[in-house]
């Protein structure tokens, strides 16, 4: 499929699954297991109200839905982390003064596309899977 579409692919684990009640998978690393949780349960909240229901309606609601759960599992794992373990927290970073910065290029959303294309076949072709 990859060749006939010219196209490359990620194929990659799941971390859990949005069932009642929420199935992660076992691991050690409990700040990734809060996030997953939190992930999946916010999946669960979301399948009686619309942009759950309409998860299969097409691939932008499905986006919709996972942006949501990733951007709430990471910020209510956060939380959870903060609140219960802080010894897990990491150091805080000490901001950069903005007052010596030079204004960055213009993002060309193109090239940089092209850039990781190009890298990814690269490291495809290489065995780097």
């Amino acid at each position: 499929i990859e060749e006939s579409l010219d196209v490359s692919a990620l194929v990659v684990p799941i971390g859990g699954m949005g069932t009642y009640p929420t199935m992660v998978q076992e691991t050690t690393n409990l700040t990734w297991i809060v996030e997953v949780i939190a992930h999946e349960w916010i999946h669960n909240y979301l399948t009686l109200r619309p942009l759950g229901m309409n998860y299969y309606t097409n691939e932008e609601l499905r986006t919709m839905n996972e942006t949501t759960a990733s951007l709430m599992g990471k910020a209510i794992g956060w939380d959870v982390i903060r609140r219960y373990y802080p010894a897990l927290m990491p150091d805080e970073m000490t901001p950069i003064s903005s007052e010596s910065e030079t204004e960055p290029p213009a993002f060309d959303f193109r090239k940089e596309m092209h850039e990781t294309r190009v890298r990814t076949d690269a490291f495809l072709e290489a065995g780097r899977r």
